[in-house]
């Protein structure tokens, strides 16, 4: 118990040390990113996204790729008989 209140305490500091040396930007930056969105299917292959802008000389940048949050039902495998992979359950991620 003592050393899990030690990891919470240390890990609570080093949170807001991380925390005090960020901030936001007070003038607008302008940036591009091309293209808008990237599909990903059965296919996909990698991409690439470029994305340019001006900030201030100063500044350092950070770039958060998100994406939309969505249920997907995939079909988990199992090796029956020692010949075939068959669908054994459903998953949802």
């Amino acid at each position: 118990m003592l050393m899990r209140i030690y990891i919470y305490f240390l890990l609570s500091a080093c949170y807001m040390s991380i925390q005090s040396d960020i901030s936001v930007a007070t003038e607008p930056c302008d940036v591009q990113v091309a293209p808008n969105f990237v599909t990903i299917g059965a296919t996909y292959n990698g991409g690439k996204v470029s994305v340019t802008g001006t900030v201030p000389s100063d500044a350092e940048v950070i770039i958060e790729v998100d994406g939309t949050e969505a249920e997907t039902m995939l079909l988990k495998k199992k090796h029956v008989f020692g010949l075939f992979w068959m669908n054994s359950d459903t998953i949802t991620v």
